[in-house]
């Protein structure tokens, strides 16, 4: 898959929409957090506008944490991925690209024919994180998460929504990796660690 990973969260709402007019993408991903819920809802609805056939997925913690709220308040979500959506959108990706339903999908609820909205079974968190490719390889960032999950049990949280309950760590090689890829890419020498 030819991919494209843009940060919009700082442009004026003019650039935005001229970007979601030049944008030609079959699939568009956004990452919804509760701060920016609705600026997610608001390009979903652009894409839709500039591009009917483009399909708008939307995943993050807020929308794990209120699927069904939101596949129902925003007619421009085609798909909603809960949790970790890794092998979600992937397997999402794999599935538009031969042509096949979504319907069925482990980790999402899928808007059909007619506006009705169907969910998979649950996907199963990722057990070896390490699978996972380094973002410090790909990106210039000083952001690295080596975790993710956490033992406790905060009522305020989201984390155990997203990430389930417990705590998995990359391996110490893992993380150094990514920190001298970041380092090696950036002109400060900082990481911030997100976890």
């Amino acid at each position: 898959h030819a991919v494209k990973l843009l940060n919009l969260s700082n442009l004026p709402w003019g650039q935005v929409l001229d970007v979601v007019r030049t944008l030609d993408a079959d699939v568009v991903g956004l990452s919804c957090w509760t701060a920016n819920r609705r600026g997610v809802a608001l390009v979903a609805e652009a894409v839709k506008v500039a591009r009917p056939a483009t399909t708008v997925v939307v995943g993050g913690p807020h929308a794990t944490a209120l699927p069904e709220a939101m596949m129902r308040h925003h007619a421009a979500i085609d798909v909603l991925t809960t949790g970790e959506s890794d092998a979600t959108f992937v397997e999402l990706l794999d599935r538009l690209g031969r042509g096949e339903a979504l319907t069925g999908l482990a980790g999402a609820l899928v808007r059909g024919a007619g506006g009705a909205v169907t969910r998979g079974p649950k996907r199963g968190s990722i057990k070896d994180l390490d699978v996972l490719a380094s973002p410090q390889r790909a990106f210039t960032t000083h952001i690295l998460m080596t975790s993710r999950g956490c033992p406790w049990a905060c009522t305020f949280c989201g984390a155990e929504s997203s990430w389930g309950r417990g705590f998995r760590a990359h391996s110490n090689d893992y993380v150094l990796d990514a920190i001298e890829a970041s380092l090696a890419k950036l002109p400060v020498r900082m990481v911030q660690i997100k976890d």
